[in-house]
């Protein structure tokens, strides 16, 4: 499910064009910040194989973790009383250590915001509005370089005035202010 619709792209941009092709602009913005955040922000479920590090700390792969299913650790199961997360973070707190090891912990578990397009919450929290906005801007700036405006740096409109477009293709410091919900794997 998307983050945003064609209808908030054509709010946004002012634009209102070819639906279809829209909707592949806001595909390939959620593309791109999820590449960059190492994750896709929605709700998930996830099944995955960890080294463990022998810490009390796990970091997962994605977040905010909204709940665990299952956690094993060479093969056996751990009781879910014994370890705990904040609903804020990707890191998984035991009780005990996660012992050294080489995909030695197998975890299933739960993580992302709501949808933003349903209003739907998860635990009360629903996708940072600054992510969808990130969607917005990158989604705009890739229909902007349609109508053979690659490359070009500025365009004069009869009616409008003079519209200059930035370097289109880095979208870093579009990124930027979504960096706190990044995960770097350590």
């Amino acid at each position: 499910m998307s983050y945003i619709s064609a209808n908030d792209l054509q709010k946004y941009s002012n634009v209102y064009s070819d639906i279809i092709l829209q909707q592949e602009y806001i595909d390939a913005a959620e593309n791109i910040v999820n590449n960059y955040l190492g994750y896709s922000p929605t709700l998930h479920a996830y099944n995955n194989i960890l080294n463990g590090r022998g810490t009390h700390e796990l970091q997962l792969r994605a977040k905010p973790i909204q709940d665990i299913v299952h956690l094993s650790i060479d093969g056996t199961s751990i009781p879910i009383n014994e370890f705990y997360f904040t609903n804020d973070s990707e890191f998984l707190y035991y009780n005990n250590f996660f012992p050294d090891g080489t995909k030695n912990i197998q975890i299933e578990y739960t993580a992302g915001w709501g949808s933003v397009i349903d209003d739907d919450t998860v635990n009360g929290n629903s996708l940072p509005k600054i992510i969808k906005l990130t969607v917005l801007r990158i989604a705009s700036l890739l229909q902007t370089e349609s109508d053979s405006n690659i490359g070009i740096t500025s365009k004069s409109f009869a009616d409008s005035g003079t519209r200059t477009f930035i370097n289109n293709t880095d979208y870093y410091k579009y990124l930027i202010p979504i960096s706190l919900y990044r995960i770097l794997v350590i």
